[in-house]
């Protein structure tokens, strides 16, 4: 069973048709490259598939428990945060349920907050974080300002 399955797809803006009764599927382990001159609806595809954009017809289906996560082409960084912790911003939820679960609030269902904790990862959210950086061998240290385009 195909992990998203995108079925008869328009998009058009204004008498611009990008998608003309597209279909696309992604099974599980598969890796699809998308190449098209610009303004053709490359972008604009991957937006339908992370939920972004909407066609203007089709159906988008998604299997269970998929999750899915876009990167824009040009992502909009805090000059002054470093490396590690924009990286750390695609590991937030993670994050934010440990910080809560290690607060003990009042109200809280800590077995739920470790049910979910242990989903994502949460426990060792750091160390990902950090491996990321050194397989793409990159400072974490870094200020996000002070980089160039392409290190960006």
């Amino acid at each position: 069973m195909a992990l998203l399955t995108l079925t008869h797809a328009h998009l058009a803006f204004g008498h611009v048709p990008l998608l003309d009764g597209a279909d696309f599927s992604l099974e599980a382990g598969e890796r699809v490259g998308l190449i098209g001159r610009n303004g053709t609806g490359k972008s604009s595809l991957l937006k339908i598939l992370a939920g972004l954009e909407r066609p203007d017809d089709g159906s988008l289906q998604l299997q269970s428990g998929v999750r899915i996560v876009y990167v824009p082409q040009e992502p909009v960084f805090s000059e002054a945060a470093t490396v590690f912790d924009t990286v750390a911003e695609g590991v937030a939820e993670a994050r934010a349920l440990r910080e809560r679960f290690e607060a003990h609030a009042p109200g809280d269902d800590l077995d739920a907050l470790q049910t979910r904790l242990e989903a994502l990862g949460g426990w060792t959210w750091e160390q990902r974080v950090d491996e990321t950086l050194q397989r793409l061998r990159l400072d974490p240290a870094a200020v996000m300002g002070s980089l160039s385009g392409g290190t960006r």
